[in-house]
């Protein structure tokens, strides 16, 4: 595994403990500044070169726009796999960059991985990609870990309300700012409180709006949580107020948790997740009237609550991280069988 992380100029990644130890990471180890990029090219390249791997595998557009240059300088020829998380046709991009990005997707890698139905078809409709390349895996959750993790104390929610989480960056891309209003209108209805576990640049936005909305006492920002899922298992409901995303993976984690979901049916995902009013309940995007009605349902109705609960449980499972990785062995062995 090579990867570059620097974080306030050092090396380190909240996730570094959670990769097993029989993994080797090779860690650049250069800062993420543009004038260090012909550094982290020219380094790259080398450590490729020597470590001469079977497949090369990147992750997210620009890291892949990034790491096909790369390959590109590289001598000898690698297997390369892309993966592409998002939707990428709700952002401008030049008439060169379009051409490049089916070029990577459709010519330069030997396979894409699309990380849900729709974000292959935004990249088979807007860029252009040949569909016959592109496979479509989902995020992985690990169960076992996830069930573990939601024992282990961290911060308790101490309130007689009921408890609402959100869990994602504070950007743009999550429309808290529906969430909110969301808010507004189910206080009126029903003891609640919010809890938003991310950071992002859009925080004091969001604190500004949460003054604005009158909802100081019922909404608390946690910050990122390195384990979200004991502070996930002890609400009443989960909520995902994007406008648009790649997959929705913290969806399928509230899943696991054992907490009923309400979901925007943004573009792309969780409409591939939930079957609506089954294992969750999905609303338009924008819609805060029908997420506070949804959530006030929910919270009201606990038959109705405990049957989306044991849907979603079952629904989980098709997404642990012993069902993927058997998709992603297989496409690596069946790409490794076809250059041997």
């Amino acid at each position: 595994m090579i990867i570059n992380k620097a974080v306030n100029g050092r090396y380190k990644d909240e996730y570094f403990d959670l990769v097993d130890d029989s993994v080797n990471i090779i860690n650049l180890q250069i800062p993420i500044r543009k004038t260090h990029f012909p550094k982290i090219i020219w380094k790259a390249k080398k450590t490729i070169e020597k470590v001469e791997p079977d497949i090369v595998m990147s992750t997210m557009l620009k890291s892949n726009i990034f790491f096909t240059m790369i390959l590109m300088l590289c001598r000898g020829h690698y297997n390369c796999v892309l993966r592409e998380s998002n939707n990428h046709s709700i952002e401008k991009h030049c008439a060169l960059k379009k051409r490049f990005i089916k070029y990577m997707y459709s010519t330069y890698a030997k396979r894409c991985i699309a990380l849900s139905e729709g974000v292959k078809k935004d990249l088979v409709d807007n860029f252009y990609v040949d569909q016959d390349n592109i496979d479509v895996i989902f995020n992985p959750i690990n169960i076992k870990q996830i069930n573990a993790m939601q024992q282990e104390p961290s911060i308790k929610l101490e309130t007689k309300a009921k408890k609402i989480v959100a869990v994602g960056r504070l950007v743009a891309q999550k429309d808290y700012p529906t969430l909110l209003k969301a808010m507004s209108v189910l206080r009126s209805k029903i003891n609640c409180k919010l809890y938003i576990l991310g950071e992002g640049i859009l925080e004091n936005q969001l604190k500004e709006d949460i003054q604005h909305y009158g909802l100081e006492h019922h909404v608390e920002l946690l910050g990122f949580q390195k384990n979200p899922y004991y502070i996930m298992a002890q609400a009443d409901i989960f909520v995902l107020s994007s406008a648009w995303e790649g997959f929705g993976h913290v969806i399928v984690e509230a899943m696991a948790v054992g907490i009923p979901v309400v979901s925007t049916n943004c573009d792309f995902g969780p409409g591939e997740i939930i079957t609506n009013g089954v294992n969750g309940i999905l609303v338009e995007v924008g819609d805060y009237k029908a997420m506070a009605e949804q959530m006030y349902q929910i919270l009201c109705d606990k038959e109705k609550a405990a049957n989306i609960v044991n849907a979603a449980h079952l629904r989980a499972k098709d997404f642990d991280v012993r069902v993927i990785v058997k998709q992603y062995e297989k496409l690596f062995i069946q790409l490794c069988h076809e250059t041997s």
